[in-house]
């Protein structure tokens, strides 16, 4: 029993790998195919796209968010520094108005002098002139008013106040200093504790120096935070942020949090509020925060908010768990539908590849029949259209190629035994040197020169400076032969002429030149050869003012040249036409020679080349012509 017991365990145990083998192979497999590629590309662009997408959108929403916030607490400190102002304006409005009143400053000159009766006036002066002042209307935050003489002793009190109690307030902290220094500007003491009444309450003050015409005295205003505390209540800056009022001392006036009043407002985020207004984020507490502070304009207290970094970016952060939501199904939408996409368009690829192959084996004349208007559709239609520019291309370059040894071939064959001709020249030099005729000999030199230079590989490259010597070769003949009615003139600088061109491109155009435009004219006739080039090309301009041509003899010239153009194989043996062709086939159709010509006013061709070129590549690699 147990034996039969172990053997099926076993055969379960085979069985098992078997599966997990064959599993594991089929996985493989399809990981090799088209589809599952394709899947797997769509599915790290889809993810990479949707981890983009959410990422900028939550950097983009925290940072908008943050603006906001520091654009609100701007707001929010400018709004309350104006109210704070106004407040504090209407203060010293009214206690600057000593000064305008004259019996006020006289009797604080002649105070000490006056008996008991005078000062009881005075006193009762003071009382109806500071009652109309202060409490006609009475303002709701208004608590004291006191004024004393520059010995500290008290002139008036709004209040019964006991006069140990009044000396004590005249002697607290350095507001009196302060009110001095302040020579006749209202000075405000921030927060301080009550000192004249039994209530246990905070208060904040403004005082001036009232100066007589010889003495000198100091009113000083006390008042509550009523009023204060109803221009921050309408600021509500949201939870775990706060409104602060610094004095210039950096101690705490009032707060719409639980900092005490007269506490120290933290010292180095205080340091770092030193400009009239502004914003930034500071480590205040434990954590992070935003921080929009401003200067009243009437004292140096400071208005601030403090809102926490959680505070800030608590709405990006809810942004944040949507985007996850969101690009979670998104993901999985979007991933079942490409691996649809990928198996539908697999079938298609697979037919353009195998067709893709046939044409790796040299099969030009497969092509995919489709009637398919998408983009595999087209597609298919670009590889036909490819396959036959190929097809195309293969016999265009067959033909150039034989084209080209055919014009070398018609070249070479239109030398009449150069070589026999070239030593039979250089006999008659010889012998014209001895009978020392120097004309022949220079005609005869000449004309040997430009036979050696044409026999050389014709169809090579040369420098321009060497085509122009050719050049000087042949019109030193033609000047032998008609005198001073043909003259020239040769204008191409140094770095034109160390450019590398095709060899004897520029001596059958002045051989036209010469021949059709100047020894038909009357008189004396000039042909100038100009070289110019940019960056890109070479410029060879050769003008003559022979006879020229008519309009209908220069079109069809142009139309010759242009035939040669679309059909290498044009038969004409025009010196220009062959010039054109050998130009269009070494360099391309977009150059060769350009071609005005006006009746009697003469003619100009312009060769236009290209300065870095294949051609001149392989050319200079094989060595260019030295003759």
């Amino acid at each position: 029993m147990h034996l039969k017991s172990g053997q099926l365990m076993r055969s379960i145990n085979m069985k098992s790998i078997a599966y997990i083998t064959d599993y594991y192979r089929r996985i493989k497999s399809q990981s090799n195919k088209i589809v599952s590629k394709l899947f797997v590309t769509y599915f790290i662009i889809i993810l990479i796209a949707i981890i983009s997408t959410g990422i900028t959108s939550y950097n983009y929403a925290s940072k908008s968010i943050e603006k906001k916030v520091m654009s609100a607490s701007t707001e929010v400190v400018a709004q309350i520094q104006k109210n704070l102002d106004l407040n504090l304006v209407q203060i010293r409005n009214t206690i600057i108005m000593p000064y305008y009143n004259e019996n006020l400053l006289n009797g604080l000159d002649d105070y000490k002098e006056m008996n008991e009766a005078q000062q009881a006036s005075y006193e009762r002066m003071l009382y109806d002139f500071f009652s109309r002042s202060y409490y006609v209307p009475k303002r709701p935050d208004i608590v004291d008013v006191f004024m004393f003489n520059e010995v500290g002793d008290p002139l008036f009190s709004s209040k019964k106040v006991n006069p140990d109690s009044l000396k004590q307030l005249y002697n607290y902290g350095s507001w009196l200093q302060r009110t001095i220094d302040y020579d006749g500007r209202v000075y405000f003491e921030s927060a301080y504790p009550d000192m004249v009444s039994d209530e246990k309450r905070m208060l904040f003050s403004a005082s001036i120096l009232v100066k007589g015409f010889g003495t000198q005295g100091v009113v000083k205003a006390e008042y509550n935070f009523s009023a204060i505390t109803d221009i921050f209540k309408d600021f509500d800056m949201g939870k775990g942020s706060k409104l602060v009022l610094v004095d210039e001392d950096g101690k705490i006036i009032y707060s719409t949090g639980d900092d005490p009043i007269t506490s120290e407002f933290n010292p180095e985020i205080n340091l770092q509020l030193s400009e009239a207004k502004g914003s930034l984020w500071l480590d205040y507490g434990s954590n992070k925060n935003l921080i929009a502070y401003t200067k009243l304009t009437m004292s140096d207290w400071k208005v601030i908010s403090i809102v926490p970094e959680a505070e800030v970016f608590d709405a990006s952060i809810h942004i944040r768990n949507a985007t996850i939501i969101i690009a979670t199904v998104a993901l999985l939408v979007t991933s079942i539908l490409s691996l649809l996409f990928a198996s539908w368009i697999t079938k298609p690829i697979l037919k353009i590849f195998k067709s893709v192959e046939k044409v790796k084996l040299g099969d030009l004349d497969v092509r995919i029949n489709w009637k398919r208007t998408d983009e595999l559709g087209k597609i298919a239609l670009n590889f036909n259209t490819m396959v036959e520019e190929i097809d195309n291309l293969i016999k265009s370059k067959y033909i150039y190629q034989i084209k080209l040894k055919e014009a070398e071939i018609n070249f070479l064959q239109s030398q009449i035994n150069p070589h026999f001709l070239y030593n039979t020249l250089y006999t008659i030099k010889a012998k014209a040197d001895y009978h020392q005729n120097r004309d022949i000999s220079a005609m005869v030199t000449s004309l040997a020169e430009m036979f050696r230079y044409s026999i050389k590989n014709p169809n090579g490259f040369v420098t321009v400076d060497r085509e122009v010597g050719n050049i000087i070769d042949y019109l030193t003949i033609q000047k032998e032969r008609f005198g001073e009615k043909i003259d020239y003139e040769i204008v191409i600088g140094d770095e034109v002429r160390s450019e590398i061109i095709l060899k004897l491109i520029m001596q059958p155009i002045v051989e036209n030149a010469v021949y059709h435009g100047l020894e038909r004219k009357k008189g004396k006739g000039l042909v100038l050869i100009e070289g110019t080039m940019d960056q890109e090309h070479l410029y060879i301009t050769i003008t003559d003012d022979g006879v020229g041509m008519d309009q209908e003899s220069l079109d069809k010239l142009r139309y010759s040249l242009k035939e040669s153009e679309k059909d290498l194989s044009f038969d004409q043996s025009i010196g220009l036409i062959n010039v054109h062709t050998r130009l269009v086939l070494c360099y391309g159709n977009e150059y060769g020679l350009r071609i005005e010509s006006h009746k009697n006013l003469g003619s100009k061709v312009m060769i236009r080349i290209p300065r870095d070129h294949a051609a001149i590549k392989n050319n200079i690699n094989g060595g260019i012509t030295n003759v």
